[in-house]
């Protein structure tokens, strides 16, 4: 595997990556759910996430709520954004990834009103952030990072590694080119084990940190 310190991009997915954001997840589909008459448990939902919630909508079979469902979910998630964390460790990490010299992205499936509200908060910057609002195809397609590549330059992402939680984002990173890096700590938890060839894992942010 290609040594950290090789790396000239960090690119990073939101949710069970740089934030523990489950719990609000959850209220905020049970809230929606029940207002607009919807069974369909969290667990259901919680499967799906990592691609764009239209697309999700669609795989439950939710597709005709369209964008009210969308937004009203969206809203709710916004009004409980005070109890969102930073997983322990991140800050100190991107600061290290920083200090060596690499440019950094967020690439989510996150709007992007949602999505710099948290990040103002959390005090989180980096060079470049593309949500799923910006983009025509969302994750695991390879357009957000190629708006990534176009908007630092193709010399800065000749090595690029990508840290995310989801089966969705390991595909999204063999599309786009570049290497992955999955987090265990996540919505999804840990990779199947058929995965092959197996990227590499973290269990927290900490381990990134020693030498």
């Amino acid at each position: 595997m290609t040594p950290f310190s090789d790396y000239q991009h960090a690119s990073f997915d939101l949710d069970g990556t740089i934030i523990d954001s489950i719990l609000v997840m959850e209220k905020a589909w049970n809230t929606v759910c029940s207002e607009f008459g919807i069974t369909v448990p969290f667990i259901a939902y919680k499967d799906k996430i990592g691609v764009p919630f239209n697309v999700i909508l669609d795989r439950l079979g939710l597709d005709e709520l369209g964008d009210e469902f969308e937004r009203r979910y969206f809203d709710l998630t916004a009004e409980l954004v005070d109890e969102i964390t930073v997983f322990n460790g991140f800050p100190e990490f991107l600061e290290k990834v920083k200090a060596q010299g690499c440019s950094t992205s967020i690439i989510t499936s996150k709007p992007s009103q949602n999505t710099h509200a948290i990040l103002n908060k959390a005090n989180i910057s980096v060079d470049v952030v593309v949500c799923g609002d910006e983009v025509n195809l969302g994750k695991p397609h390879q357009e957000s990072f190629q708006h990534v590549v176009s908007t630092i330059g193709h010399k800065s992402c000749l090595r690029s590694i990508y840290f995310g939680d989801g089966l969705p984002d390991f595909i999204f990173s063999v599309n786009a080119g570049i290497d992955y890096c999955h987090c265990n700590f996540g919505v999804h938890g840990q990779l199947s084990p058929l995965i092959f060839p197996k990227p590499r894992t973290i269990d927290s942010w900490h381990n990134m940190l020693t030498p």
